[in-house]
């Protein structure tokens, strides 16, 4: 066997060697990278918008360059993303770095789902191995986002509100029979109200919160009526009171001159 087929079977080998610890598929480990989000909102609503911002922590034993970032909600359709392009300005950090991307702004619909829903990220980048760069993609395993029920933050708005008015009217002591009746139902109407909700109905909750206020801006005119009516019936008193004195005093006059009219000479 010559010494050149020797070289050339060795090198063969070696390329072999040397191909064979090319990844064939790229991609990422799972481990690899690590996220943590900070929310703008501890809450959210159907048809809140808000933001995530997304830090990484890399494990992985290269430099990546990150060129791409996007958040994916159960509601969505497929394939669709909350995205951060990077690819103009692509952030690169070392073997075992960290990064904090910019916010990733999104809008939850209307009609989402109520309850947990399902989130996943997605991530672009480029990894920099010993022979170059390649591009890698890697994907989060799902995590879950509580989603509350748009007439849930309707309530919580209008409730305390709601509450004020109660206590409002109930130190107004009216004397009203039609601003009292008002007052009881609003009252009832708010503690149904409060019952709801504590089963979760907030839709009904907010109705009823909704007929309590109603009741509520009704009352004050019943009693302005009735105050109104008061006086007007006091002044009736007042006046006959003073035309009876009237009369009186001139009856009185009138007895009086004539007890003291002379009598005539025979």
């Amino acid at each position: 066997m010559s010494k050149t087929f020797v070289k050339l079977f060795t090198l063969t080998l070696l390329c072999i060697a040397l191909w064979s610890s090319i990844p064939s598929v790229y991609g990422l480990y799972q481990n690899e990278i690590t996220l943590s989000f900070d929310w703008s909102k501890s809450t959210y609503y159907q048809g809140d918008s808000g933001s995530a911002t997304i830090s990484l922590i890399s494990t992985c034993g290269d430099e990546l360059e990150f060129t791409w970032i996007g958040i994916h909600f159960a509601w969505m359709q497929e394939n669709y993303y909350y995205k951060l392009d990077l690819s103009s300005n692509p952030q690169r950090i070392p073997s075992g770095g960290s990064i904090t991307f910019s916010p990733i702004s999104f809008s939850i619909p209307s009609n989402a789902p109520v309850g947990w829903n399902e989130y996943h990220v997605y991530i672009q980048c480029n990894e920099h191995h010993w022979y170059g760069w390649t591009s890698e993609t890697w994907t989060s395993s799902d995590s879950l986002m509580y989603i509350h029920d748009a007439y849930e933050k309707t309530y919580n708005d209008l409730e305390p509100q709601v509450s004020s008015a109660i206590d409002t009217a109930q130190s107004a002591n009216y004397e009203s029979s039609d601003a009292k009746s008002l007052l009881s139902q609003a009252v009832n109407e708010y503690n149904l109200a409060v019952s709801l909700a504590n089963q979760g109905n907030w839709q009904d909750g907010v109705s009823h919160l909704n007929t309590a206020q109603s009741l509520l801006t009704q009352a004050p005119a019943k009693e302005q009526a009735y105050q109104e009516q008061k006086r007007y019936q006091q002044q009736l008193i007042l006046i006959g009171g003073a035309i009876s004195a009237i009369v009186i005093v001139a009856i009185v006059v009138i007895v009086i001159g004539r007890k003291k009219k002379p009598m005539a000479k025979v």
